[in-house]
């Protein structure tokens, strides 16, 4: 005779500062009872496994504190770049070798519409946007979570806001667009996988956030 042990296995994947988003498993086992002495039939058994992110969680807080502080300074100053470079607002010249400079040349950038572009296609990408933007172009960053630590890489993900509006809140011509990216731990940074996914009704999320 065979009976049946449900064991909930609790998975937790909390990324920093997000405890509430987690993932639970729930995986069902089928035991031979001739191999126990005394088993409780469907007994529920509840196990913590440790988190995925165990090398971050292990970490000191003032020290997570510090490299999240230097990854959202990363991602906010390469924006930056961005937006003076399709403005066209900085000397071309200037502003390429720190564009380059952000990306190893085996970086691969999945766009929101689901293209995949290798390092040569976004420099090319990036040569021919130079100056195409309006000077109302903007990007705002925010929630930036550092997620995971995985060897020499971090995990990150965050919300990027582009308008070309002068007005944006007011008009609601905006898009946002949720980006994960695996970076080097090693600085200065280095992007070596981007992911976009383009959030749906923008002018509903409510964020505190201001272009």
């Amino acid at each position: 005779m065979k009976i049946y042990l449900i064991i909930l296995l609790s998975l937790v994947y909390c990324p920093v500062g997000k405890t509430s988003e987690c993932l639970r498993i729930q995986s069902f086992l089928e035991i031979d009872s001739s191999k126990i002495n005394q088993v409780e039939s469907h007994k529920l058994i509840e196990i913590e496994a440790a988190p995925f992110n165990t090398k971050l969680a292990s970490k000191d807080h003032f020290i997570m504190k510090e490299i999240k502080q230097k990854i959202e300074k990363e991602i906010v100053d390469l924006h930056k770049i961005f937006v003076h470079w399709f403005t066209g607002a900085l000397d071309r010249k200037a502003l390429a070798p720190k564009l380059a400079s952000r990306f190893f040349e085996e970086t691969i950038f999945i766009s929101p519409q689901g293209a995949s572009l290798s390092y040569e296609d976004l420099m090319m990408m990036f040569e021919n946007g130079y100056g195409r933007m309006n000077s109302n172009f903007k990007i705002v960053i925010s929630d930036v979570e550092l997620l995971q630590e995985i060897g020499d890489y971090y995990l990150v993900n965050y919300k990027e806001w582009q308008t070309k509006d002068p007005n944006p809140q007011l008009n609601g011509n905006y898009t946002v667009r949720k980006t994960t990216v695996l970076m080097s731990k090693q600085q200065p940074f280095k992007w070596l996988h981007i992911h976009e996914t383009m959030m749906p009704n923008p002018s509903e999320i409510v964020e505190d956030w201001r272009f």
